[in-house]
């Protein structure tokens, strides 16, 4: 029988850091991918770190304190000397702290930014690419009608109807050739 997670954080365990991501929107109005699994895992501690706290239970929120990660612990042990309890201007939590947006948020979100130049770059490529293809394809179905009219046109008896399609044949193949050497894509017949 297979085993169910009982947990959020259980069901995330196998994400590794920096892997897993979640959309948010930043403040120039771009989603924004931050690694979920670290984040969430923060949020939690966070949490029972405030609720020890505001219970008075200091050796609790001590012992939690000493065993997070040292990104948090350094915004964690800044938030507390500022003393939320009796200071009503401390920040909300923890994770607002400048020493943690600092040392988590901001490295997250230039790897992000980078992340998005560089699937910009490439979809753009890939329209490029797409464009091109579409080219030869259209080079391809207009070559095959020149290669029906010819044919056809061997049906015929000598006459007009018969020069009627292989000029026609002629004209669209001359067209094409002059599409296909004029077109800018044509490196793209190189060897990559």
């Amino acid at each position: 029988m297979e085993r169910v997670p009982s947990s959020a954080l259980e069901r995330n365990s196998n994400v590794s850091p920096g892997r897993g991501g979640r959309f948010e929107p930043g403040s120039d109005g771009k989603s924004t991918c931050l690694p979920s699994s670290n984040l969430l895992l923060d949020g939690i501690q966070v949490l029972h770190i405030v609720d020890h706290l505001v219970e008075g239970r200091t050796k609790i929120v001590e012992f939690y304190v000493s065993r997070i990660r040292p990104e948090l612990r350094a915004a964690v042990e800044a938030w507390i000397a500022l003393k939320p309890l009796e200071n009503p201007n401390t920040p909300a939590h923890p994770l607002v702290m400048p020493e943690y947006t600092r040392r988590v948020l901001d490295p997250s979100r230039t790897e992000v930014h980078r992340l998005e130049e560089d699937a910009e770059h490439q979809l753009r490529m890939a329209n490029v690419a797409n464009q091109t293809s579409d080219r030869y394809v259209l080079f391809t179905v207009l070559l095959a009608s020149v290669l029906f009219f010819t044919g056809i046109a061997g049906k015929f008896d000598l006459g007009k109807a018969r020069a009627a399609l292989l000029v026609f044949a002629a004209i669209v193949l001359a067209s094409v050739a002059v599409l296909l050497f004029a077109t800018p894509g044509r490196q793209g017949l190189k060897r990559v």
